[in-house]
């Protein structure tokens, strides 16, 4: 996904990877149940980080699809 293809943009940087690898991260933590591996620091760290870790994906997204509706246009002609 965070990779250029042949036949394809990257559909999200791999700035944007490396923040969403580290939300799945804690939710494999939270999910599993491990509340004692809970670290305070941590969770401020990613609470602090979210709103910027949501921008970035919306507009790698946004840009992804505008390729897309680009690619669709070239192929109608």
């Amino acid at each position: 996904m965070m990779t250029d293809r042949e036949t394809r943009v990257a559909v999200i940087r791999p700035d944007t990877a490396k923040r969403l690898q580290e939300m799945l991260a804690f939710r494999h933590v939270v999910r599993s149940i491990y509340g004692f591996e809970l670290y305070s620091d941590r969770i401020a760290r990613l609470v602090d980080t979210y709103p910027e870790t949501w921008d970035q994906t919306q507009t790698d997204i946004t840009q992804f699809n505008e390729w897309l509706v680009s690619l669709a246009s070239s192929l109608k002609k």
